[in-house]
């Protein structure tokens, strides 16, 4: 892990160590404070109601919080090759952002107001989660999607990659080295380049043969071919960051 690249690509560009410090006053009002407030107290629910191994997992899982994970949970999601599950990505995005718009939608709110809850909400979310490179990703692609549902236009996927890339490169440019940004990029392009390639290939391969399949069988297909086509473009990243490669995470990933 290099810690001096990972540092540098978050805006960190020093470290000092201080016998004691003061707060001379705060701002009226912050909204990365209240984050990290609501961040605090969400944690202390799942202290009080779980056990410490349990509240530890969830608070990594679900706020990005790994600093009460022990070594040996660490080492098994790593092992894996899950380990993503417990830092905040592109998936705690979605699953937050994108289920609350629908959410409003079915409620016949307009399109204005739904877009603007869903940006405050994945923007406030990714605060909370300390607004890592793969959230910071998400939340800008999310923000793209947004802006092209409230004005009735396509919604396109590399494009809106493309522009959180330069976007957060002119922030920081030692993101470029960065291994979690990179598999973060990585991951996306795989969906948005080279899995429509693989299902235009697997659509050629079958053309002529009679496929009667259920939904749920082809629905699993579908999730195993994207599950394939992200492991293999990740791959080469992957061993770059972690020097290892677990071969049945594809399937584990896929129940994930």
């Amino acid at each position: 892990f290099d810690g001096r690249i990972y540092a540098l690509s978050r805006g960190i560009t020093c470290q000092f160590w201080a016998k004691s410090c003061k707060k001379i006053g705060e701002s009226f009002f912050c909204p990365g404070r209240k984050a990290w407030i609501c961040r605090q107290k969400i944690a202390a629910v799942y202290r009080q109601i779980m056990e410490e191994t349990e509240a530890a997992l969830l608070s990594a899982m679900i706020l990005g919080d790994k600093s009460r994970l022990s070594p040996e949970q660490k080492k098994r999601y790593e092992d894996s090759g899950t380990a993503h599950l417990l830092a905040g990505s592109g998936l705690h995005v979605s699953v937050v952002s994108g289920s609350l718009f629908h959410w409003l939608r079915k409620r016949k709110l307009s399109y204005g107001i739904c877009c603007a809850v869903g940006a405050a909400v994945v923007f406030f979310y990714g605060s909370m989660t300390g607004m890592g490179n793969a959230v910071l990703r998400a939340a800008i692609m999310y923000g793209v999607y947004l802006g092209a549902e409230y004005f009735g236009t396509e919604y396109d996927l590399v494009s809106s990659l493309s522009l959180a890339g330069i976007l957060m490169i002119l922030e920081s440019p030692w993101r470029i080295l960065e291994g979690g940004s990179q598999i973060s990029f990585f991951a996306v392009l795989a969906l948005g380049l080279v899995l429509p390639w693989v299902r235009e290939l697997e659509e050629r391969r079958t053309q002529g043969k009679s496929q009667k399949s259920s939904a749920i069988r082809q629905r699993l297909k579908e999730a195993w071919l994207t599950n394939v086509v992200m492991t293999g473009v990740t791959l080469p990243v992957v061993l770059r960051v972690f020097y290892q490669f677990c071969p049945y995470s594809i399937l584990l990933n896929l129940l994930v």
